[in-house]
């Protein structure tokens, strides 16, 4: 790492809390009842509201800091300052020149600031309604509010709710009703606060005094450090807190100790004494030593109860940055997703398993790319992968290709959202699609209509699935560009490909990472269904996905075996036995994207029982695996000398014989066939090569604008009976 690059440091969050404390009915809370005199809860009777007004009478927090010895009484007094302590990671200013070398992407924070720049950009602390505090039920009403996590079963309270319920009027009332109470037991112990003062107190929890913070930096997203405007402390989230573990009493303690809301969430501090009942206490991240003054008098069973509760308040919140690029959260073990629903789908991929879940509509960001806004569902697509902390190198690559397409947005290209680490693993979050493509030919058009408009639907994915590719296939970058940075290139051991290498590394000016899909199947190819402008169903888009394989490289061409893919759709020069074959590192994509075309017709022409009868053409002894039967679209044999050569399987040209001659082959067909045969399902031998991307999307263009304008090139039936023939 660069000696001034911008580092983030932030101790980890520990999550070796007992069961018992992390179940969401901790406390087994009970609503009010009259005969409590208003007290919430078995567990708070009258001896135990003496104690803490005499905890409050006898020791401030001022006394709780002389109490400490010198040094740390400075330092509890450096954390506790108005600029320290707000649960902002230290981040130092990237010097000019240095941008781009480490990773800016990564957010610690639960997506605090991410929410708070997105209600400032919104208005939406202008509040639709609030809680009516008439009943005098916050607590109640809080814990009517918690929703269930689908991923652990716990609860969390929506972000949107906090401001609704933990309002003005709802907390000076619940001032107001527990200093009552207090008065009704022993007047002795503290003065009791005016009207004035607790309608004072009630604007500071909510944040509504002109009291701010001072700016400070916050998470670098893109490389630029942004100041955001002056803010309000709050402490609505600490109250609630209090409020679900029946202690909202101390909630003077935290203001006088400045403990406010951005500080959360809380991380244990060692006490550092002899006494069992209490190893720990709680101290800020950004002071992981100094333990906080607001607790020097609580029991340790209430001290674990906060810290337990404060994971149901500070649910993560998930979103973009500014340009719309997809972040990675770093998300402590203990913290609740806001998952509202958690489903495993029946598929699992290479590189990992799918999830099918639903974010509460608070906690993300994410409302542009909803895909079933008919049904109001906040669904999403969860990856996780199929790798551990000792493979985040692998997590950190796919990330790194995905957020670098996303720079460019293609129709016909995922889009990653975010990312996030929890409990060891690492999850990518998409747009939900509802099917494959191989599903949508089985299960949701397994007998398509040989019409012109499922032609002219056909033709379209097809040139906008090769434009995609062809987006991806090139990117112009510099050498101080940051993504070119942390992407490692494939390693060569071609001196020519070396050289590229070394020259690139050192290189100022303007130079092309050429990125690889390399596993392009139907499996990795979503559908999207859509609506048309009458809201009427449209036939749906579709999207390359799954770049767990994807390469970026400086050179156009790498050796075979540094380029994997996949079993069934690989091309021929990946089973050539020749240790210093160097292959063309682009033209990978096109031959599994032949493949993809070849099927795609065969659906038209015979649904799903026209993709098996294509297969059981293919279905053969593997060249490469021999144990196993696939249904590659090449076979290996040895020419008069001996040498291994690749061609297309017959079965392959039989079929597609079988397609020209078919009664609704049209003109479109015809070209569309000669195009997937000769440009594409190519064996790159003697100086043959395949078309390349753009070319391919170009051509099916041409052939789309043909039929725009002559109705019978998609309508018109003309079979011929051997390939190259003139239709009649």
């Amino acid at each position: 790492m660069p000696p001034n690059a911008p580092i983030v440091t932030i101790p980890k969050v520990r999550a070796d809390v007992p069961a018992d404390i992390l179940t969401p009915d901790l406390l087994g809370l009970r609503p009010p009842s009259p005969e409590t005199l208003g007290l919430h809860g078995k567990d708070l009777d009258v001896d135990e509201l003496e104690r803490d007004l005499k905890d409050e009478a006898g020791h401030s927090p001022q006394e709780q800091r002389n109490d400490l010895p010198d040094q740390q009484a400075n330092d509890l007094l450096t954390a506790t300052a108005p600029i320290r302590g707000r649960g902002v990671p230290q981040i130092q200013r990237t010097p000019l020149g240095q941008q781009g070398q480490q990773a800016t992407s990564v957010v610690t924070d639960l997506g605090y600031q991410l929410h708070s720049r997105i209600r400032r950009r919104t208005n939406s602390d202008e509040l639709s309604h609030e809680y009516d505090s008439s009943s005098g039920d916050l607590q109640g009403a809080l814990h009517r509010a918690m929703v269930y996590s689908g991923v652990c079963g716990r609860r969390f309270l929506p972000c949107r709710r906090l401001p609704e319920l933990v309002n003005k009027v709802s907390v000076e009332a619940e001032l107001k009703r527990f200093q009552s109470i207090t008065e009704r037991i022993q007047t002795h112990f503290s003065p009791s606060d005016s009207y004035e003062e607790l309608a004072n107190r009630a604007r500071q929890i909510c944040g509504l005094t002109k009291q701010s913070w001072r700016a400070y930096p916050e998470p670098v997203y893109g490389n630029v450090a942004r100041r955001p405007p002056s803010r309000e402390k709050t402490y609505r989230k600490i109250l609630t807190i209090l409020l679900l573990i029946e202690r909202p009493s101390r909630i003077r303690h935290f203001i006088d100790a400045e403990v406010c809301d951005a500080d959360l969430p809380l991380q244990r501090v060692s006490t550092n004494t002899l006494f069992k009942s209490k190893p720990w206490t709680l101290g800020r991240k950004s002071s992981p030593n100094v333990p906080l003054p607001c607790f020097a008098n609580w029991r340790h069973a209430t001290v674990k109860a906060f810290e337990a509760t404060q994971w149901t308040v500070i649910a993560p919140f998930l979103g973009q940055d500014e340009r719309k690029l997809a972040l990675r959260f770093r998300i402590p073990d203990s913290a609740v997703l806001p998952f509202t629903k958690w489903e495993r789908v029946h598929q699992r991929g290479g590189s990992g398993e799918v999830f099918r879940a639903e974010i509460h509509p608070a906690h993300h960001d994410f409302d542009d790319f909803l895909t079933l806004r008919a049904s109001k569902k906040h669904v999403f697509a969860v990856k996780r992968l199929f790798s551990f902390s000792q493979d985040e190198p692998k997590f950190r690559h796919e990330f790194e290709v995905l957020r670098t397409i996303s720079k460019n947005p293609h129709p016909h290209l995922i889009t990653l959202l975010a990312a996030y680490e929890q409990h060891g693993s690492y999850h990518l979050v998409f747009p939900w699609a509802r099917a494959n493509l191989l599903a949508y030919w089985k299960d949701h058009n397994g007998s398509p209509k040989n019409d012109a408009a499922t032609a002219c639907w056909l033709a379209e994915q097809c040139a906008g699935l090769a434009s995609g590719l062809a987006t991806i296939n090139k990117y112009p970058t510099l050498s101080s560009d940051s993504m070119f940075n942390r992407l490692v290139p494939c390693k060569s051991n071609t001196k020519r490909n070396s050289k590229a290498l070394r020259q690139s590394s050192h290189s100022s000016g303007p130079r092309q990472l050429h990125c690889r899909h390399g596993d392009i199947k139907p499996e990795n190819i979503l559908w999207f269904p859509g609506h048309n402008r009458d809201g009427t169903p449209s036939r749906g888009t579709l999207k390359i996905t799954d770049f767990g394989n994807a390469e970026l490289n400086t050179s156009a061409v790498v050796p075979w075996k540094h380029a994997p893919t996949s079993p069934m759709y690989r091309p021929p020069e990946a089973d050539l036995p020749l240790s210093d074959y160097v292959i063309r590192y682009l033209s990978y994509d096109i031959w599994g994207l032949g493949c993809v075309y070849l099927e795609f017709a065969a659906w038209y022409f015979g649904g799903w029982h026209g993709i098996e009868a294509f297969l059981n053409r293919r279905w053969a002894l593997d060249n490469k695996f021999l144990k196993f039967h696939t249904g590659t679209f090449f076979d290996v044999h040895n020419d008069s000398g001996g040498t291994p050569r690749a061609r297309v399987k017959q079965g392959v040209h039989d079929y597609v014989n079988e397609l020209r001659q078919d009664s609704k082959c049209t003109h479109f067909f015809h070209e569309f066939l000669n195009l997937v045969c000769e440009q594409m399902l190519i064996v790159e031998q003697e100086g043959s090569v395949r078309t390349g991307a753009g070319h391919i999307s170009a051509h099916i263009a041409e052939m789309l604008s043909r039929g725009k304008q002559d109705t019978k090139y998609f309508s018109e039936p003309c079979p011929c009976c051997r390939p190259g023939e003139d239709a009649p």
